[in-house]
């Protein structure tokens, strides 16, 4: 295990054994008689706390839960994909025909002559890192995570057969994902790095031909053109390394030891260029080390290479300019906005906003443009399964997509960027609250799309919940906004009607059935609020559990349950309260999500409840029993959003980190 990493298990595992230890402790004072009779155990018994009224949680049952492995496979079919995802890496072909896009949803193949035509998909659970083509453009090969798994994630290098699209080799890298593959100029060998370590695989197999010890984690590598020397560039500077000889050394970049980010060799391999995003080209002399040239006032963003006669190639980001190093003569500029230049240098493709965009390099015009959907933040569903609301980080554009095959019904723009998860709707579906990044509130009537009220607050909205006629609307600040509390407001005038002042942020709210409480989860209390005063009917401390960040009922609301992330330590955990005290009547929990819940989803009769994971894990429980029945692992990348159920078609909507919205169907068994 890296040294990195170690430290960290180490810690938790230090943690959980003083806590375990002080858990014995304390059953040995309280429950045992050791016949020393000495003062300190009387100090003991007489500093005891009084009885509380505070909630305990329940013994667990004698007969333990059914491990994973003994739980039935949950029958989950995924549906469709809908969203590119997040944008991590661009590459073109050998024949500047098609462009790889590496993304949340995999990798995208683009026409290079219309990138509005829809691209290919190879699916690849967890999405795409980065790729390379090899040589003769037949193959590509992708760097991802394909078993996601927040603390163990095991990462792999793929190759693909693109006459196919079928993957054809893989292997695995660990913990450690490839940053960028790259191909050796002849296309026997692929090179990946990782953590503490350079691999050099068969090209055809896969098969390692090589590993490299190094110390840190290099941003690029590259092959000379004989395949004996490997140079790779990381925070200390520019490395290389001989095969033939198995010896490694420094070339400093710069007069310092300044970060390189960019390295290339040229054809004859009797120079090597490096760069950053701060420094100005650099090209060394193999031979001697000695830097022969050191460019003016460009710097490497998005490309650094040679082309065949010799020449830099150097994209930074307002340019690509064409440079003779030997002169530093300047051969050719395109002005694109960044973007890297095909290999014939006919065009260029670059990122604009959430846009794809390919230039032509001579005229500059822009020749086609693929819009992007990155679908990162957690979905809504109108409670009808009518559409599927889906948004993107910072964005101000609601994405309403029909929840039978992903299509985009409707794109609505709300008046300012929505604040990361201050969404909200109405019980019926007709309303929805959201607060922009401007602390404005606003309502919107789902119908129409009509905003019907627009108030400004005096602080950032953290948590928003419509009482069930949708005349109030509850509301708390979010961390950093002071004072810390919950307000009131009428629906339709946007009027305060109460404001309550706490010690703690409320990160989620409810009302009751009934309307007359509102409920608010703090990370050490549970507030129970008179809905129509503010006045503070119960505070519940729950400082000694660990997590939990939203609040739900069951549908026959006869429990409040109470879940999310379970902290450092491995466990889910859904607490179930009494709606009348308040009081914890049952804690389901174990290892059957790591990381915690971000989800509870129930079908029409409240007979079967089915849980997210922060993991990969969708998991059927029975809701008397509390027992688990099936488990589905689908989600790719660490599940983020929350999901949905349609208890007619059993479907139900979840995002990934990657920035993908996925719509899974549920087995009737």
């Amino acid at each position: 295990m890296k040294a990195r990493k170690l430290w960290f298990f180490l810690l938790v595992f230090a943690v959980a054994l003083i806590l375990a230890l002080a858990a014995c402790g304390g059953g040995d004072d309280g429950d045992s008689d050791n016949g020393d009779g000495d003062q300190d155990s009387l100090a003991e018994v007489d500093n005891a706390p009084e009885p509380t009224d505070e909630p305990v949680p329940p013994t667990p049952t004698e007969e333990p839960a059914p491990d994973v492995a003994e739980i039935a496979a949950l029958d989950a079919t995924e549906e469709v994909l809908i969203g590119t995802g997040t944008i991590r890496n661009i590459a073109w072909s050998p024949d500047s025909q098609q462009v790889a896009v590496s993304a949340g949803a995999g990798l995208l193949l683009y026409d290079a002559a219309d990138l509005s035509a829809e691209p290919t998909l190879l699916r690849i659970k967890g999405g795409a890192w980065s790729s390379a083509y090899s040589p003769d453009g037949t193959r590509l090969a992708t760097s991802n995570v394909d078993v996601p798994d927040f603390l163990n994630p095991t990462q792999f290098i793929h190759l693909w057969d693109l006459a196919t699209g079928e993957r054809i080799a893989e292997a695995a890298t660990g913990q450690e994902r490839v940053n960028l593959p790259v191909y050796s100029a002849d296309g026997s060998l692929v090179a990946g790095a990782v953590y503490e370590a350079i691999y050099l695989w068969d090209a055809a197999t896969l098969d390692v031909v090589e590993k490299i010890d190094i110390e840190g984690k290099p941003v690029r590598i590259a092959i000379s053109g004989d395949n004996n020397l490997v140079a790779w560039a990381m925070s200390d500077g520019v490395h290389v390394y001989a095969r033939d000889a198995g010896e490694q050394t420094l070339l400093l970049y710069g007069d310092d030891r300044r970060a390189a980010s960019f390295v290339a060799f040229s054809p004859d391999d009797a120079y090597l260029a490096a760069g950053t995003e701060s420094q100005p080209p650099l090209v060394f002399d193999l031979a001697s080390g000695e830097i022969v040239f050191q460019g003016g006032e460009e710097r490497v963003r998005d490309d650094l290479r040679y082309d065949p006669a010799g020449n830099l190639i150097i994209s930074d980001g307002y340019t690509i300019k064409k440079i003779d190093p030997a002169t530093g003569e300047l051969v050719a500029e395109y002005r694109v906005k960044g973007g890297i230049l095909s290999p014939d240098e006919s065009k260029a493709v670059a990122l604009d906003g959430l846009r794809l965009v390919m230039f032509d390099a001579e005229t500059r015009d822009e020749i086609s443009a693929a819009d992007l959907l990155v679908l990162d933040k957690p979905p809504l569903v109108l409670p009808d399964f009518s559409a599927i609301i889906a948004r993107q980080w910072s964005s101000s554009r609601l994405h309403l997509l029909d929840p039978a095959d992903g299509s985009l019904l409707e794109t609505v723009t709300l008046s300012g960027g929505i604040s990361d998860n201050s969404l909200t709707l109405s019980a019926d579906g007709s309303r929805l609250a959201a607060c922009t990044r401007d602390k404005m509130l606003l309502v919107v009537d789902t119908d129409t799309w009509e905003e019907l009220l627009a108030v400004e607050q005096a602080a950032m909205i953290g948590a928003l919940a419509f009482n069930s006629d949708n005349t109030r609307l509850a509301l708390s600040a979010r961390q950093g906004q002071t004072p810390f509390g919950v307000w009131v407001i009428d629906a339709a005038t946007g009027d305060e009607v109460w404001l309550t002042e706490l010690a703690t942020e409320v990160i989620d709210l409810i009302f009751s059935p009934d309307d007359t409480q509102i409920i608010g989860v703090a990370y050490k209390a549970l507030y129970v609020l008179d809905a129509a005063t503010g006045e503070i009917l119960q505070e519940i401390d729950r400082s000694s559990q660990t997590g939990g960040e939203y609040l739900d009922y069951t549908p026959d609301g006869s429990a409040l349950m109470l879940y999310g992330d379970t902290g450092f330590f491995p466990g889910a955990f859904i607490n179930f309260y009494d709606p009348a005290t308040y009081k914890l009547i049952e804690s389901v929990k174990g290892e059957r999500h790591n990381y915690g819940v971000k989800g509870v989803i129930f079908n029409a009769d409240g007979s079967r409840m089915i849980t997210v994971g922060r993991d990969v894990h969708l998991i059927l429980w029975d809701a008397v029993t509390r027992q688990p029945i099936a488990q589905a692992d689908v989600m790719p990348d660490q599940m983020l959003g929350l999901a949905k159920l349609d208890a007619d078609a059993a479907r139900i909507v979840t995002t990934s980190k990657g920035g993908v919205l996925q719509l899974w169907t549920i087995g009737a068994e």
